[in-house]
Formats: structure tokens, sequence, C-alpha cells
């Protein structure tokens, strides 16, 4: 593979879903030829003061790292304002390129307070760029109506930071979490991520209702955290379900691996808000089904990609709460046929979703870009 520089905003100490996407796929690069230019130390942008524009720190930051490490390619870990840099450096350089996009990054040209110049600078990064690499089919076809050439498109899945490979709870554990959390002879709907209103946790408790009528041993769980919190509260105690939701708050790994192995089903029935954001695939369900467990999500973005409806789980429309309601008694009701979607998730992201595959992808492109 090429000497590459990856230059992003997202990396860890950075918490999220994009900062562990890159930090994985690094790991799985070959060493010595891979470098990370992050914004950790403010190295890409300034904060605070008079300057302008913010990336101008960054520009001279990645030219100097190009140099230093002898790059002869450079992935970009933001369209805006990360393209930006590498694209002027590129216009003078010469390197090339490779675009890393997600959901927002495909969606926002749309959005109605997205200026002309903003769009017209979007598309003038992406058609520089080498490769143009994104994390579902949904954004893929985002990318072609922004008027990227298919050719140059690439899919590379994110994939499980928590999987059911091996165990990592023991039975003390698991006892120690159903006693701490009354989940004895409980049937367990579990949710993952930020508590935010694109997740649809809020429509999963207004079906709860529903689901306890026929199957009163249900209990909600919700693992994360979020600005959605106090509202997702209130509305579960309005629906008369707060004895059946437990909101536990951000977990370890080895806490979230627990909670994926306790659950009868995951269920996250995103959709996309008003602003454009959108799911632009969804690891958690990956993670769910690497436990082999079913899984129910929203027909919205990129979730078609993470949930095969009918064989790994159902897709239901993200605001019907009738139609979700369903979905869930369905697989509480008929633990068989759960099963059968459960096993044929794990199939599929034992045979797809890995690190080593997807990274060797990225190396494979980078290593013929020159």
């Amino acid at each position: 593979m090429d000497k590459t520089l990856l230059v992003t905003l997202d990396y860890p100490p950075m918490v999220g879903g994009v900062a562990n996407y890159y930090q994985n796929l690094v790991s799985y690069l070959p060493e010595g030829d891979i470098f990370v230019l992050d914004n950790s130390e403010n190295e890409l942008l300034f904060v605070g003061g008079p300057w302008w524009p913010k990336w101008l720190k960054g520009f001279v930051n990645t030219w100097r790292a190009i140099s230093r490490y002898d790059v002869k390619h450079v992935v970009v870990g933001q369209v805006l304002p990360v393209g930006t840099i590498v694209w002027l450096i590129s216009l003078v350089r010469r390197i090339p390129y490779t675009v890393m996009t997600h959901a927002m990054d495909v969606t926002i040209p749309y959005a109605p307070d997205v200026t002309t110049r903003k769009r017209w600078l979007m598309g003038k990064i992406l058609l520089r760029a080498k490769w143009v690499i994104t994390v579902s089919a949904y954004t893929r076809q985002h990318l072609i109506k922004l008027g990227v050439p298919e050719d140059k498109i690439e899919v590379i899945y994110p994939c499980p930071n928590v999987s059911g490979d091996f165990l990592w709870n023991s039975e003390d554990d698991v006892q120690f979490m159903i006693g701490k959390y009354e989940l004895k002879d409980k049937l367990v709907i579990l949710s993952v991520g930020r508590l935010v209103e694109r997740k649809g946790f809020d429509m999963v408790i207004r079906a709860l209702p529903q689901v306890l009528a026929e199957a009163p041993e249900t209990v909600y769980v919700v693992v994360g955290e979020g600005g959605d919190r106090e509202r997702l509260r209130l509305i579960a105690e309005a629906e008369g379900v707060s004895n059946s939701v437990r909101f536990v708050g951000l977990v370890s790994d080895k806490e979230l691996a627990g909670w994926y192995q306790q659950c009868d089903l995951f269920v996250m029935p995103s959709r996309e808000l008003s602003n454009r954001d959108v799911e632009g695939f969804g690891i958690t369900f990956i993670e769910a089904g690497s436990f082999g467990k079913p899984v129910i999500g929203g027909i919205s973005g990129g979730i078609a990609d993470a949930v095969v409806d009918g064989e790994t789980g159902f897709l239901v429309e993200s605001t019907n709460v009738d139609m979700l309601a369903e979905a869930m008694l369905q697989l509480l009701k008929d633990p068989v046929r759960a099963h059968e979607l459960g096993e044929a998730g794990r199939s599929r992201v034992a045979s797809k979703f890995k690190w080593s595959v997807q990274a060797k992808h990225l190396a494979d492109l980078i290593g013929t870009s020159s």
C-alpha cells in the first residue's frame, strides 16, 4: 500500500461511530504505511480568535505531514472542511486522495440552508478524488445524485466493535445484571445509541402499551446517553410504561456485550429528520446480529444494508407505532422464528462484516492509486 495520511476531525479519544470506524480501519492497515493527522490537539482547526478560514492551520499541518512522512496518498475523513484542505493541496502537489463519506456528508447538500458555494465546493472535492468511499448503498446513491461517477464509488462497511465472537461475560456477570435491573423471567427489548430524536427510541416507548397488553413480562432497555433522555422519560411516564423502561446510560464494551447477550430482540426505528439528519448505516444492528439476535429497524437511510428484511429481522415504517408493535410482538411470541432470524444475522456478520476484510478493500484501492 502507498504511504497514506488519514486527515480527520473524528478520531479517538473523540467518542463516536465515525471515530471508531477510522481507528478500526487504521488498526488493520499495514503498520508504517498509514499515518493519522487528527484534531485532538486542534491541529486542523483554529479554536477561538479572529482566524479565517478556520481550516488554515490544518492546511499547513497537512502539507507538512505529507512531506514529513513522504505520503503518496491522502484519505479525507470529512468532505468539509477537511476535503477543502486536501483538495487545495492536491491542486498544487498533484497528490491523489480518497474521500470518506458517511450520512450527513452526502445528504447535507439537499438541506435548504446550505449555500450554493458550499454545494459547488463539495462537488469539486468529490469529483477530483481518486476514490469516494461510503458506508451503504443508500449513501452511494446519494453520491451518484451529486454527480460522482459510479466507477469511483466504493462501499466499505462499518463492522462491530463489540461482537459475539467470544464470551464477554461469565454466568456471575449475567446474574448480576439480571438482579440489578430486575430482569428475571423478563422478555428484553434492547436499543443502543445516542439518545437523539433520529434514533426513534420514542416510537418504541409509544409502542410499548400494545406490547405489554399481550406480553406483560416485557422490559425495554435503552443503552446510551444524549439530549433526548428527559423527553424520552416523560413520554414513558405519559404512556404509563415507566416501570417497564430501563435507561442504563453509557456502559463499557463488556457490559454492552452483556446487554446484547441478554436481550430477546434489538430495535432501532431510526427516521430521517427535516435537517436531513439520517442513519447512514446502523452498526448496532450488526453488533446485535453478531450475538445471534433478531433486529427491527426503520425504513430510513442506509438501514436496509444492515437489516435484511425477513431474513435477519424486519424493517418497519419508522413512525408507524402499530406496525412497530406488531413486529416486536411477532418476535417476542415466536422464539423459534426469532432464533432463525438471529442465526441468519450471525452468519451474515461472520461472512461480511469483518474489519480485516474492509481494511484490505481500502488498502487494495490505495495500492492502485498512483
